[in-house]
């Protein structure tokens, strides 16, 4: 029996958290469920709502009220169970960028360039960018390849 006297009838909500309706990440539930004499208990299904883009793991919650205390959401029942978190885990794996050659790359001065691959390992879904930009680095040691004399100066965008 809830705190009204209600027995058999419970009102089932769903309350945005990180995860919203706004946000197509589920699809919103509120509904009176009315338990039978001797009914024990009660499937609620709940619609999540899939993309192709990455984003972290969201939550949202599931709450039981009163149904006699109508847009009074504040009006949970008591008890620890009556407030269930439901995390929507993430299935859209964007990937790594990696160099292929992990080591230095050598590059004969008789050539005209030199190639250098990314990978995108680990994951495929959703568009992934990267900046790139050649640059001097003298704290690595040795002779530093100079822009201009050495090398031409060049930076982008690589699109995956």
């Amino acid at each position: 029996m809830n705190k009204t006297g209600n027995a058999g009838r419970v009102r089932v909500r769903t309350v945005d958290a990180e995860a919203k309706v706004a946000d197509n990440d589920y699809v919103e539930l509120d509904r009176v469920v009315e338990f039978k004499k001797g009914q024990k208990s009660e499937i609620i299904n709940v619609q999540i709502i899939d993309d192709d883009e990455w984003e972290p793991d969201e939550d949202f919650f599931i709450k039981l009220y009163d149904p006699e205390a109508g847009d009074d959401l504040d009006n949970v029942l008591f008890g620890d169970d009556a407030v269930c978190r439901v995390t929507i885990l993430d299935d859209d794996y964007p990937g790594q960028l990696m160099y292929e050659e992990k080591e230095t790359i050598k590059a004969p001065a008789t050539e005209e360039s030199v190639l250098i691959v990314v990978k995108r390992i680990n994951g495929s879904d959703g568009v992934v960018t990267v900046d790139y930009k050649t640059q001097e680095m003298p704290e690595l040691g040795g002779v530093a390849a100079l822009p201009g004399i050495h090398y031409v100066e060049t930076s982008g965008t690589l699109i995956f």
